[in-house]
């Protein structure tokens, strides 16, 4: 691969020399992997873990994984002599068509399915090496996630005991409703629900089924926090799959209202770097581009073409926002 010419926003040159803003070819039907690309190249704790992979990986051993070729076009990236251009993300997109089906045709394909198959390997990869090594896990070192906590409660006059788990994961999907914000939906996600009828919660001390409550809280705050909308359904009335266009108000600041007692950060704010936007009004049709945040600055990433715009411009996308990326704010004012 090599850097190709490009048209490049005389505005992106106005930016730190520190950082370099590189537009990815298309390949047809590839804006879907371009857009998570741009989001992960510019969340800093995962582009540092992955460079820091890159210096330090076993000799090959075995076949090229996908983080060796995410590796690879990370580091071309970041060491490209200009600030701004564009670049072939081939043999990446290569890998991933040989390895997942699901990706190996030309039809428009799902972002959010692309970013969690993307960052599930990458851990895996990084997993099984730091097991070979005794060393640190993947899953936590790799990827963007929380823990969660299912509790679930009994009702009260049935031997009241609270029952959890923790489970780790790399998002959080929501429901999304006409006019609602990202803090209803995350407070909807949290809300208690019924177990009941076939839905009995079993309980291990009575060896019975018993209704119950449950609900789900964040115990652990993460470094990164990435929120899927749901915006594609399957209704069966029409038979097919089909977006929902409506209004979702994001923040650029958050704070999760929905945590756990016993979590220590949990009125630490997060602070949004990414969006990565669907335009088009049907699930398999239309155009995705992402908009991240560098050095105070919002940039639309649009395949090859790396286009500054304002925070206001960056925050329209209501209608069309589908997944939405946060860095953890830090005492030092790291961040962006």
């Amino acid at each position: 691969m090599g850097a190709a010419g490009s048209k490049v926003d005389k505005a992106i040159l106005d930016l730190p020399d520190d950082e370099r803003y590189y537009g990815l070819e298309n390949f047809g039907n590839t804006c879907y992997a371009n857009s998570v690309l741009q989001t992960l190249y510019f969340c800093r704790p995962f582009r540092e873990r992955v460079l820091a992979y890159a210096q330090q990986r076993p000799s090959p051993v075995g076949k090229e994984t996908l983080l060796d070729c995410l590796a690879d076009l990370f580091v071309e990236i970041s060491t490209q002599p200009k600030k701004a251009g564009s670049i072939s993300p081939r043999k990446l997109i290569s890998k991933v068509k040989a390895e997942n089906p699901l990706f190996s045709g030309y039809m428009h394909q799902d972002a959010h399915e692309f970013l969690i198959y993307l960052l599930n390997s990458v851990s895996e990869t990084l997993s099984r090496q730091g097991s070979r090594k005794g060393g640190e896990r993947g899953s936590a070192a790799a990827a963007p996630g929380f823990t969660r906590l299912p509790a679930v409660l009994p009702e009260p006059g049935k031997g009241p005991r609270v029952s959890s788990r923790e489970e780790a994961m790399l998002d959080l999907s929501l429901e999304i409703e006409p006019n609602c914000s990202v803090t209803s939906c995350l407070k909807n996600f949290s809300s208690i629900e019924m177990l009941d009828g076939q839905d009995k919660f079993s309980c291990d001390k009575c060896n019975s089924l018993q209704e119950a409550q449950k609900s789900m809280r964040i115990r652990h705050l993460p470094e990164v926090l990435c929120l899927h909308l749901k915006r594609f359904k399957y209704l069966e009335h029409l038979g097919r799959m089909h977006k929902l266009s409506h209004r979702v108000v994001f923040p650029f600041e958050l704070k999760l209202i929905n945590t756990s007692e016993d979590c220590p950060d949990a009125d630490t704010p997060f602070d949004l770097f990414a969006v990565v936007v669907h335009m088009g009004a049907q699930p398999h049709h239309g155009h995705y581009v992402a908009l991240v945040k560098s050095h105070g600055q919002w940039i639309c990433c649009d395949d090859d073409q790396m286009i500054v715009i304002t925070e206001a411009q960056a925050g329209s996308g209501v209608d069309h926002s589908y997944i939405l990326m946060f860095q953890k704010r830090h005492d030092n004012g790291a961040g962006w």
